[in-house]
Formats: C-alpha cells, sequence, structure tokens
C-alpha cells in the first residue's frame, strides 16, 4: 500500500509540476520508446543530453547526443515538449539493431524537437506496474484480467507475486522455526557464530528464490508452485530441528 500511494503522489506532483520530470544524471526511461539522460540542468535549460530511441522489443534502433536542449509545458496539448540543439545522431538497420556491422551512418542536425503527452507517459508508467508492489487484492483482479484477455504471460507473473507473497509469510514462521532450537544449541555470547548461521540462513532461503525466478520463462515447469519450494524447505529443516532438540 505505501508503494502504490508512492506512485500516485509522484503521478500528482509530475502533473503539477511537469518540468521536475526530467532529472539530471538519471536515466528517465518513462517516455514512450525513448531514453533521455541528462546531464546537468538549469531551469528549462538542459545540458549534454543523450538519448536512445528503442523499437517495440527495447532494442536501440538510434543513439544520439545533443549540445544542450530546452524542456517547456504545452499547456494546450498537455504535452511535454524537448527541443534539442546540435545534434548528432547514428542509426541502425531496423530489422537488425544489434548488428553493429549494419550501422547505417551517423547524421548532425541543428534541432530536434521531441513532443510527449503526459496522458500517454503516465498510462504508460501504469502498465508498467510491478505485480510485486500491488496488494492481494489487487493481484487477483489482475489475474482475472488477464484470465480474461487470454494473455498467459501475463498470468504466470501474477501468479509469482502471488506465490511468492504468501511464501514470504510462511518464510517468516519457517524462520522461527529454525531461530529457536538454533539459540537454544548455540551460547548468547558466541555472536560471530550466531551472525554466521543467520546470514547463511538467509542468503540460502534469497539464493533459491532468485532461482526459482528464472524459471519465469519456463512456464511449463511451473515456477509459480516452485516459489513455495524455499520456504517449505525451511520450515521442514525447523521441524527437523525442533524434533532432534526434543530428543535432546
Amino acid at each position: 500500500r505505501a508503494r502504490t500511494a508512492y506512485k500516485q503522489i509522484l503521478a500528482e506532483a509530475v502533473q503539477a509540476n511537469p518540468l521536475s520530470f526530467i532529472v539530471p544524471k538519471t536515466f528517465v526511461r518513462d517516455f514512450p520508446n525513448i531514453i533521455i539522460y541528462v546531464d546537468d540542468r538549469k531551469g528549462p535549460i538542459l545540458y549534454d543530453v543523450w538519448f536512445w530511441r528503442l523499437d517495440k522489443q527495447n532494442r536501440v534502433r538510434e543513439f544520439g547526443r545533443a549540445e544542450e536542449g530546452e524542456l517547456f509545458f504545452d499547456k494546450e496539448y498537455a504535452s511535454l515538449e524537448v527541443v534539442l540543439r546540435h545534434v548528432a545522431a547514428e542509426a541502425r538497420d531496423d530489422k537488425d539493431p544489434e548488428n553493429y556491422s549494419k550501422m547505417l551512418g551517423t547524421t548532425s542536425v541543428g534541432e530536434l524537437p521531441l513532443s510527449f503527452r503526459v496522458d500517454d507517459i503516465f498510462s504508460r508508467t501504469q502498465k508498467r506496474q510491478k505485480f510485486a508492489w500491488m496488494t492481494f487484492s489487487e493481484l487477483v483482479a489482475a489475474r482475472a484480467d488477464s484470465e480474461a484477455e487470454g494473455d498467459k504471460a501475463k498470468r504466470l507473473s501474477i501468479a509469482m507475486a502471488i506465490s511468492e507473497k504468501g511464501a514470504t509469510a510462511l518464510a517468516v514462521l519457517a524462520f522461527a522455526l529454525i531461530a529457536i532450537p538454533l539459540g537454544v544449541r548455540v551460547s548468547r555470547k558466541e555472536t560471530s557464530a550466531n551472525l554466521g548461521v543467520a546470514l547463511l540462513l538467509v542468503m540460502g532461503y534469497y539464493f533459491l528464490t532468485v532461482i526459482v525466478s528464472w524459471l519465469e520463462a519456463k512456464p511449463e515447469l511451473r515456477p509459480d508452485l516452485l516459489m513455495w519450494l524455499p520456504a517449505i524447505l525451511f520450515l521442514g529443516l525447523g521441524v527437523r530441528l525442533f524434533s532432534r532438540l526434543d530428543r535432546a
């Protein structure tokens, strides 16, 4: 909820003051099909502007750099206007932009205008909202929408986000079950040993979770169900440690 509220406040702030959208020394990725980087800015004047135009597969099809630019907001069309000056651009092959042997050459222009409608920027930002930031009820609603759309990839991503939230909640119990018997066996004076064991457990859980997340590209392996595996393994370890402690 805090992340969602933060995003809403940020959106309102940018809509109230669109000129603050471009921050110096930051890669601005919220423009449609383009990434912009500005080295410095003084008011509406931008200095040393870099830009990358992307295709539908997010591959760079054009790269350019401008000595300076000017930023202003067009209230009539509710658009953010960027005018770049003294631009040198490098074009790439549209079909194979990652093949540097097919470079189309470089060009220089005195002025290059760029226009971005605020509604397009925020609709794109909303589409890219991370499922990990949604609440459980929002995820359930999004899953229903994905099922209606027949989008299997989106449905899998949502299912993994739901499983990750549930598994993380279960992991709290699992770590508690592990910590109690370990706390009985390891003396409180052995701080370094306690710290070492804790780090190993946390890193082990994190490593297993990352491995499962890599399987999102292979839906046939059901990574949404495998997301529960690290928590279940640690839960089993906690139960085993408890049973051994009871026998001791």
